[in-house]
């Protein structure tokens, strides 16, 4: 998952406000967990810092905590791979 645009992380948080995405956004980068680079065209990326990616290990385990119930049985080897993905394991 390579999102780096406001846009693009709005389209996948639609029923997020444009005020939250932007303080949250603000708040990353303020912590150096995110940088905000400005391209030529005025195109502005977000990438995760050293710092950011740090923490993916930890979102991964609380992902897998978070589908030890029964509910999650059939789906968790699927899910846990999900996550080993999106969060670079």
């Amino acid at each position: 998952m390579d999102m780096e645009h406001f846009n693009e992380f709005k389209e996948i948080n639609s029923e997020l406000s444009s005020n939250v995405l932007s303080d949250t956004l603000k708040f990353l980068i303020e912590n150096e967990l995110v940088n905000k680079i400005s391209t030529e065209t005025n195109n502005t990326r977000y990438v995760l810092t050293d710092k950011g990616r740090s923490l993916n290990k930890i979102m991964y385990e609380l992902g897998v905590y978070g589908i030890q119930s029964e509910d999650y049985e059939n789906c968790r080897e699927e899910i846990k791979k999900y996550f080993k993905e999106i969060f670079e394991i």
